[in-house]
């Protein structure tokens, strides 16, 4: 990762697919609680390459889904366990299909056009509390089991507290991003500041936090160290891999709640008991050493393994689902 700030930030002008998402105020729970392919209309959805025409007519075609604003490169990294699924499963068939929205692959999971999701424990919950979904396995990731969001901003310019922030805007990473984007909007909203979206070069309300995305945490640093926004969110590793190597250049204002890494799998309707236990046990027993006949790595990048679905990790989705339908607007 480069760290040089002289850089300019790498263009942000990426699609904004707003999602429709509650802000949670359950951080303090969370804290507690974790440890103190069938062709779609949608013209922003990139389906994979469709099954081999040699298998048969009667093959069930199952979706595994993914949310991304770079859908190309999300399927890239994500066929390889498609193709792995295919060859080892019987009258199987697999494709991987790019959501740019929780909402949308919600929606793909009521209609039957993805079957199978992966996402961190905020996008699962949004998803399962709009969906008939079940558990099936849960992908853990590489590095640290927690994460967590830094609300960062430069040393020399006076902002000591989150008071500091409102009537300005600060930069988040991207909608599909926990520590970036869901964990620092809950722990602004519990604690009562008002937080709006607003386009850039605008201006939220007196008594409003602004945000706008940046699409990385290299963009947030770069454009906070230079006056473009006030003050930004990043994650906590990134955070201690600049203030390592450039001491004293960002403060740290305040910091989230962590959330677990791990992303808890979802299927559909269409896996049936006897299909899931299939899956989890294909899923299971690979490891960071199994590759494709063209030597690909069948793991999606980041991923350490897939395990059973741990209780921890259930009883956080499941209550953010059940706080998701409670406070439904």
């Amino acid at each position: 990762m480069n760290w040089a700030i002289s850089k300019m930030p790498r263009s942000i002008e990426k699609s904004l697919h707003l999602r429709r998402f509650h802000y949670w105020t359950l951080c303090l729970f969370l804290v507690a609680l974790w440890g103190c392919a069938a062709p779609s209309s949608d013209p922003d959805a990139i389906d994979a390459a469709t099954a081999p025409e040699t298998l048969g007519s009667d093959t069930l075609t199952l979706t595994l889904g993914k949310i991304s604003d770079e859908p190309r490169g999300k399927i890239r990294d994500w066929q390889p366990l498609a193709d792995y699924l295919t060859e080892n499963l019987d009258g199987v068939s697999f494709d991987v299909k790019i959501a740019p929205d929780d909402l949308t692959m919600a929606t793909w999971l009521q209609t039957g056009e993805v079957d199978l999701f992966f996402d961190n424990p905020f996008a699962t919950a949004y998803v399962q509390s709009r969906s008939p979904t079940h558990f099936l396995v849960s992908r853990i990731k590489t590095g640290p089991a927690e994460k967590k969001g830094i609300f960062v901003t430069a040393s020399d310019n006076g902002v000591t507290s989150l008071d500091d922030l409102v009537g300005r805007v600060i930069g988040l990473e991207e909608p599909e991003s926990a520590s970036g984007y869901y964990l620092p909007i809950a722990h602004l909203r519990d604690r009562g500041y008002r937080l709006v979206e607003v386009v850039r070069n605008a201006l939220p309300g007196t008594d409003e936090i602004g945000y706008v995305f940046t699409f990385d945490d290299d963009n947030t640093i770069v454009e906070v160290l230079t006056g473009r926004l006030l003050a930004g969110v990043i994650d906590s590793r990134d955070f201690e891999a600049f203030r390592q190597a450039n001491p004293d250049q960002l403060i740290e204002i305040a910091t989230t709640a962590p959330i677990t890494r791990n992303q808890p799998g979802l299927v559909g309707p269409a896996v049936n008991e006897e299909l899931g236990e299939r899956i989890r046990e294909l899923l299971v027993e690979l490891d960071g050493s199994d590759v494709n006949p063209a030597g690909q790595p069948i793991l999606p990048r980041k991923t350490a393994r897939f395990a059973p679905v741990s209780d921890q990790d259930k009883k956080i989705v499941e209550h953010l689902s059940r706080w998701l339908d409670q406070n439904d607007s």
